[in-house]
Parts: structure tokens; sequence; C-alpha cells
């Protein structure tokens, strides 16, 4: 959990997830759109809204989902990696190559 009021990205997140552990993150913390995916690697709520924090963290209590949603955010992770950076890069740079042709 990063209940934060400001995390430019919030890299304990990352970590937290490869470790196979869903992340319930606020609105402020700036992996959220990128890592988390609704009800698959974690939750996402609204900085200062604690019944909605409170609400997500009683839906957490059920460990039945919890398996299912670290091992979805392990899989996530792994396109965080510094090869699928390289690769997304290179991905890039040939883009804007084959258009200035």
């Amino acid at each position: 959990m990063l209940p934060s009021q400001a995390e430019t990205w919030g890299l304990v997140v990352n970590e937290a997830m490869a470790c196979g552990l869903p992340c319930i993150v606020s609105d402020r913390v700036g992996c959220g759109p990128d890592a988390i995916e609704s009800g698959v690697t974690g939750d996402v709520h609204a900085m200062g809204d604690v019944d909605a924090l409170a609400a997500l963290m009683t839906q957490y209590a059920d460990s039945s989902r919890l398996v299912a949603m670290g091992q979805a955010a392990r899989r996530k992770m792994e396109s965080f990696s510094v090869e699928a950076a390289a690769a997304t890069l290179l991905d890039a740079v040939e883009t804007v190559r084959r258009r200035a042709s």
C-alpha cells in the first residue's frame, strides 16, 4: 500500500509487484496508471478518500484473490525490465528514422 499525497513514481510499488504482491496506491502515485490494473494487479484510490481506501483494504482481506493478483503483478513487472525499455527505445528510434526518410 502506498497511499501517498505526492509520489513522483513510487519505485517501492515496482519492487513489491516484482515480488508478486498486488498494490493499492493513491491517485497521486506516478506509477499508478502504468503499473496498476484495477482488480488485476492492485487498485488505485483517490488520495484522501479514506472510505475508498478502507473498502479496498477490506476487499484485499479476502486472500483467495491475492495469489492470482500477485502473479499478475509479477508478470506486469516483467515488461518494466531494462531489456523491455531498450527494445521500446529502439522501436521509437526506428519509427522516427522511417518517418524522416
